[in-house]
């Protein structure tokens, strides 16, 4: 095993019996001939191999954390709620704003359109 590392045999078995910490020529050897993830090497944290891809993380183990995150998710669900009905509000406004602006440029226009169509009316003298 020590020749597949390229170190010695003794270097080898002072790692194994904990005796010397594992060295940078080490890791860079497991990193670049075996595909194994340095972060995994340093931290622990997963995936061991490079080309392994990250597994979801576990859910909650317990029922208080499931109903702290329910808890948390309706939160948030109604926030959004919340946030949708009044932009709904606003919209509901603006479109009965602008029904009634309409209505009166079809009034302003229906009288001119009146106004045009009557014959010229002597005016009355004073």
């Amino acid at each position: 095993m020590a020749e597949k590392f390229g170190i010695k045999a003794s270097k080898l078995s002072e790692i194994l019996n904990e005796r010397m910490n594992v060295g940078v020529d080490l890791l860079s050897i497991l990193t670049d001939d075996y595909n194994i993830n340095a972060e995994w090497l340093l931290t622990g944290k997963p995936p061991m191999l490079k080309n392994e891809q990250n597994q979801p993380v576990a859910g909650p183990v317990n029922d208080n954390e499931v109903v702290a995150l329910l808890k948390e998710n309706n939160a948030t669900l109604k926030a959004q709620l919340k946030d949708k009905e009044e932009k709904e509000a606003l919209y509901k406004e603006k479109i009965t704003k602008l029904e009634a602006d309409i209505q009166a440029l079809k009034s302003a226009q229906s009288m001119r359109v009146n106004q045009s169509n009557q014959p010229n009316q002597p005016r009355p003298s004073v």
